[in-house]
């Protein structure tokens, strides 16, 4: 399989590669591919800047995650990385009513007509059982993912992590702007849990941490942050991950041991194709994966908890109660499954 994996068109498909990382990956020289993906990600860029412009225009605070920002602190150029859309995380959830009226003033609406609700019920509903909405403009199909937090099933509470971001960010220079990013530690830390969290089934997440520049890290900093967000076994994974398929053996990325299942089940789906609907099968695989991420008691809850409601079923039925939605759930998995069978 790893052929297959170190196959061009496998990486750039299937990955999500640019062929300059790919050119850097193979040692391989690909200048008459570059131009392509350069346009698409320039392209993208331009519709990226009027959301920053609007947002700091209307002194709403947030901070850029991954996307051309992250491939400007990579590679001192915004056009490397390829971005399937843009990601932006409030600093207060309390903004995200205002920022939904912004971006529909401009043409964008949710993903797959998910819309964010008009009840501040629902509102808190939707926002404490998932973690971002996505919206697409109309016309050039830019799509923009607004987070108000990093993800559902996080190691340690909302505020705890807010604290710690106020001590750990940073203004960066991108494009003429001033955008507030992750401090590097914290950013770094930011690659390992979204690798993590997705079972690293893109590579294009691992190279991101291949390609982090390591010096700026300060490593006392980082392991204090490390423990307190309980990333050691998803970083120890990272840190597995890169020497398997790098052969990179990266000092603040060993940390201890870890679940075997940890190592097996990403080198798995890597390799795979990734599936329109998973199996039965898959899922509880998926389940107990996520559960071995972390040690954490209250971590295996949230992962619990956020199962019990579906993103989708938030907006196939309205009701302001978490119960209705509960008892929906087991219905509404076995409707996707006969459809999708």
């Amino acid at each position: 399989m790893i052929n297959r994996i170190l196959s061009r068109e496998y990486l750039y498909s299937r990955h999500r590669l640019s062929h300059q990382q790919i050119d850097c990956l193979l040692g391989e020289g690909g200048q008459k591919e570059f131009l392509a993906d350069k346009m698409q990600i320039l392209d993208k860029i331009k519709y990226f800047i009027p959301i920053i412009d609007l947002l700091q225009k209307n002194d709403i605070p947030f901070l850029c995650l991954k996307g051309p920002v992250l491939s400007q602190q990579l590679y001192n150029d915004p056009s490397v990385r390829l971005s399937h859309d843009i990601d932006l995380l409030l600093s207060d959830r309390a903004d995200m009513d205002r920022v939904n009226r912004l971006l529909v003033s401009q043409g964008y609406l949710g993903v797959d007509n998910l819309s964010w609700p008009e009840e501040s019920s629902r509102q808190k509903l939707l926002m404490d059982s998932v973690h971002h909405l996505a919206y697409v403009h109309q016309i050039h199909k830019f799509m923009v993912e607004i987070h108000w937090s990093v993800y559902t099933s996080f190691p340690i509470r909302a505020k705890q992590f807010w604290r710690i971001v106020e001590n750990n960010r940073q203004q960066v220079s991108f494009l003429g702007r001033e955008v507030t990013v992750f401090a590097p530690e914290l950013n770094l830390l930011y690659l390992v849990l979204h690798g993590s969290k997705h079972g690293w089934q893109r590579l294009k997440w691992l190279i991101d941490i291949k390609d982090f520049p390591f010096e700026t890290i300060d490593p006392a900093k980082w392991k204090e942050l490390m423990m307190r967000l309980k990333a050691e076994r998803m970083v120890s994974q990272a840190g597995f991950l890169m020497h398997h398929f790098f052969n990179i053996s990266q000092p603040l990325l060993t940390v201890g041991k870890m679940p075997l299942f940890l190592k097996t089940y990403p080198l798995k789906i890597i390799n795979e194709d990734i599936p329109q609907q998973g199996s039965v099968w898959s899922s509880f695989a998926d389940l107990r994966y996520r559960l071995l991420l972390c040690k954490s008691c209250v971590y295996k809850l949230r992962v619990l908890q956020s199962m019990a409601i579906s993103t989708g079923d938030l907006f196939c039925i309205r009701s302001s109660s978490r119960i209705v939605y509960l008892l929906y759930r087991p219905y509404s998995y076995i409707k996707r499954r006969i459809v999708h069978a």
